[in-house]
């Protein structure tokens, strides 16, 4: 009986360990399987840009403990993005501002700081080529309050005609502001009936509105973001015609004759001779 145990125990031993030695085989097929299947990784090329490393306020000094560099996908960096921290830093010390409010790990480009030494100043947020005009408004013409820096705002120009009454114009198109009364601060935004808004504009057109506000009264539209911008070509075109054709030429006009004024005469004749009296009043 002893025999037949120590027979049935080894038979025992042997069975578990091919079962165990199978399994361990197919976990080895699974596992080479598994790893045939997936996909080949491929390298993304990338370049160093610098970020925010914490919240930057408009108008702050940009310093070290502010920004880093990381690596960015190439392809998906930002234009006029800084590669290096160094760029942000003058050797004579000289600091940066930030020209608008920038969120933790936010690319940082060139746009979006001043210049070394440069204080963060109207001068500064002006497009190359651009200068900067200061309108009055009140409630009305400036859209109830609405206008806030970097709104854009379409020109429309009411005067009243020697010959045809009002009439009424779109004289530009997708003007930006840039400050409203002494904020300059894209992230102030709320309804206020400011005094006075500054937009940015090409000196040509700057002067063809200076002329259209001394022919006629001036007043704003609100621009949605999302409404197309007209090209360069309209926007001469639509100012041209009120200008050139409206405006300038008024002098070249005749106005109608004065009318003359009736006289109400009396002739006494006595014999040949005829004496004519004026008996107006």
């Amino acid at each position: 009986m002893r025999i037949f145990a120590i027979l049935a125990l080894i038979a025992g031993v042997f069975l578990a360990g091919g079962a165990v030695y199978y399994m361990y085989g197919q976990f080895q097929i699974a596992e080479m399987r598994l790893r045939n299947q997936q996909p080949e990784v491929v390298k993304v090329p990338t370049t160093t840009i610098v970020i925010a490393k914490r919240p930057l306020k408009y108008g702050s000094r940009v310093t070290a403990e502010d920004v880093k560099a990381i690596e960015w996908p190439k392809d998906h960096a930002p234009d006029n993005a800084f590669n290096e921290v160094e760029e942000l830093f003058s050797p004579q010390g000289e600091w940066r501002y930030a020209l608008r409010e920038m969120l933790p790990n936010e690319p940082i480009i060139r746009k979006k700081v001043t210049g070394f030494g440069e204080l963060p100043t109207l001068e500064v947020l002006l497009d190359p080529g651009m200068v900067a005009f200061t309108m009055p408004v009140n409630a009305e013409s400036s859209v109830g309050g609405a206008i806030n820096p970097g709104s854009l705002l379409d020109v429309i120009m009411t005067e009243n005609h020697p010959f045809q009454g009002p009439k009424t114009y779109r004289f530009l198109q997708a003007v930006k502001v840039i400050a409203v009364d002494q904020t300059t601060d894209p992230t102030v935004v709320g309804m206020h009936t400011p005094r006075t808004i500054t937009i940015q504009e090409s000196p040509e057109r700057v002067n063809k509105l200076i002329a259209a506000q001394q022919n006629g009264s001036i007043t704003f539209t609100l621009r949605g973001f999302s409404t197309p911008k007209p090209s360069d070509e309209e926007r001469i075109a639509q100012s041209d015609v009120i200008v050139h054709a409206d405006l300038f030429d008024r002098r070249q006009r005749k106005a109608p004759p004065p009318k003359q004024k009736l006289r109400n005469t009396v002739t006494e004749r006595r014999g040949v001779a005829a004496n004519t009296v004026d008996v107006t009043e």
